[in-house]
């Protein structure tokens, strides 16, 4: 399980929630949201202006994961088929076929925000 939240904090529990860890972040922004790619320990995190960094290893490491949305992000899902979907602020929705290395920002014509 993770949390993400305000001030790039990020809570990582191994044991269903028993107990919580604290990770390093690489971001001292608000992150909104927090989902797994469908990989074992892996795990993508978002939030703020469109910031969005993955980790392979529960949080212990994070790398950025540039994509050109640039609205703040605020919940994803991931599809049965793998792929991932992000969507935020001002109609984004972005797209990811590549277990979340990557995202193609695509955004809702009437620039209405999506928020689940």
């Amino acid at each position: 399980l993770v949390i993400a939240g305000e001030a790039g904090q990020i809570f990582v529990s191994v044991d269903n929630g028993d107990t919580w860890e604290q990770r390093e972040s690489p971001y001292e922004g608000s992150l909104f949201g927090a989902r797994g790619t469908g990989n074992v320990n892996e795990v993508l995190v978002f939030g703020l202006r469109g910031t969005t960094f993955k980790s392979t290893d529960m949080g212990k490491s994070w790398k950025v994961v540039p994509n050109e949305g640039g609205a703040t992000l605020n919940d994803g899902v991931v599809a049965e088929d793998g792929r991932i979907t992000l969507v935020g602020n001002s109609g984004a929705v972005l797209m990811s076929s590549d277990g979340g290395e990557s995202f193609r920002p695509y955004f809702r014509d009437d620039r209405e925000g999506v928020m689940d």
